[in-house]
């Protein structure tokens, strides 16, 4: 095979399509874990974000680590209190952009969301995943030291000279100001990481 327009890695535009399909879907898996954690949260299913980057994925497996994408990117929404009528189960970053820009201007939902049996049957059959197997379906847990530690894996290490300790003034919180002080933090870490994340992805920062 002579000629370089016969090589299999020549970047056509089919293929950067799906290099471009696939490197957003590994983001968006990405920031669903990380939100997940800042909310202390369990999804329906675990779902590492590199499945999405693995060379070796069939266009099967594919279809069905989306349709379990989907499925955790709902249960968040909706355990958020997003309204259940804006969402699409098929329509990934759309559902994404709702719940984040639910999250910046709300902050953190203090009592979780529990959907009815209805519009979890509505879901499940719009996403189709009734057609997986259960070996590729697992449940989301911290059970897995393996797994939590591929992605701690992923983080850059912080230089020594950023991990100085630094002195802390803590406020003296009287009894009736404690609990929505302890309410306020996480929504404003959500709001910090969350606008840090997506700076740029859909054009309107703040």
């Amino acid at each position: 095979m002579s000629s370089s327009e016969d090589s299999p890695t020549q970047e056509t535009p089919a293929r950067k399509a799906v290099l471009g399909i696939s490197a957003a879907l590994c983001h968006t898996a990405q920031l669903m874990h990380i939100i997940r954690k800042i909310l202390c949260l369990h999804l329906p299913h675990k779902l590492h974000y590199r499945t999405f980057c693995n060379p070796t994925l069939t266009s099967s497996m594919f279809s069905n680590c989306v349709k379990l994408l989907n499925s955790n990117l709902v249960s968040l929404c909706l355990h958020q209190g997003v309204d259940g009528f804006s969402l699409h189960p098929l329509h990934t970053l759309r559902n994404l952009q709702i719940l984040i820009e639910k999250l910046k201007k709300e902050g953190v939902r203090s009592v979780p969301f529990i959907p009815s049996i209805e519009l979890l049957t509505s879901v499940e059959e719009t996403l189709g995943l009734y057609d997986i197997t259960d070996d590729v379906i697992e449940e989301d847990s911290d059970d897995n030291d393996e797994w939590n530690l591929s992605f701690e894996a992923d983080w850059e290490a912080v230089p020594p000279e950023f991990t100085q300790t630094l002195p802390v003034t803590l406020p003296t919180y009287t009894s009736t100001n404690v609990q929505s002080s302890i309410m306020t933090q996480p929504a404003g870490l959500v709001t910090s990481a969350l606008a840090w994340a997506t700076k740029g992805w859909w054009g309107q920062n703040e």
